[in-house]
């Protein structure tokens, strides 16, 4: 189902999204190169794998390259409540990685998640806009009001083989805004940024790929922001 949603920024030319991503701390080969090892990586298994084990493998290489890439220059990769989130070097904002819908990626489209989720996917949308006293319930008694809450920016992708002549891999660094309850859907995105799609019209098994999301939950705790 298609979420007409309200969209703000979207950067798409190269010296835009370069500029953008470098205030990061991350690069447009950075991305590629994590979000084609996760592709690959499902590429390689085989048929008498568990069928939801393909979407699994291409998630979690996503995330270790991602991470491989990035903590030698000061990243850090956290687990919260099982979600590998992966931490800038000010500690700012962390960037986790999701299966997105047909829309991702898409210039004038309207992305989102690509299955369902619940309750707290809405709290972490909502610690991206809201300031940490909308939330004291989750602090620490410790935690005094001159902290922040960590942002997150999610790692967006969709495989589309839609036309098996030439399927792609698109995806889009975003940050998202508000959280649709009832659709269990974040339906805005106050910035995204979106990437070159990888072409994979050279791998052959791509087209045998069936649609197997695995639902990975987002949920980012309000943590506190080190000087």
């Amino acid at each position: 189902m298609k979420i007409e949603s309200i969209t703000l920024p979207v950067l798409w030319e190269e010296h835009d999204v370069a500029a953008r991503l470098q205030q990061l701390s991350v690069t447009k080969d950075i991305l590629k190169n994590a979000l084609t090892t996760g592709v690959t990586q499902r590429l390689n298994c085989g048929p008498l794998l568990p069928r939801t084990f393909p979407g699994q493998a291409q998630w979690a290489y996503t995330v270790e390259s991602l991470r491989l890439q990035v903590c030698p220059d000061g990243w850090q990769a956290e687990s919260h409540h099982n979600l590998p989130v992966t931490i800038a070097p000010d500690k700012s904002f962390g960037i986790v990685v999701y299966t997105g819908d047909e829309q991702t990626g898409r210039l004038h489209g309207y992305p989102s998640n690509k299955t369902s989720k619940g309750i707290k996917t809405q709290q972490a949308v909502l610690r991206n806009t809201l300031t940490i006293e909308m939330f004291p319930e989750t602090l620490p008694q410790a935690q005094d009001d001159t902290s922040e809450i960590l942002k997150t920016w999610v790692l967006l992708y969709h495989l589309d083989i839609t036309n098996q002549h030439q399927p792609v891999l698109r995806s889009e660094l975003s940050f998202p805004s508000v959280f649709d309850v009832q659709l269990g859907k974040i339906t805005v995105w106050e910035e995204r940024i979106i990437l070159n799609e990888i072409d994979l019209s050279d791998q052959p098994d791509v087209t045998r790929l069936t649609d197997d999301d695995i639902g990975i939950p987002l949920d980012v705790p309000v943590r506190r922001k080190t000087a």
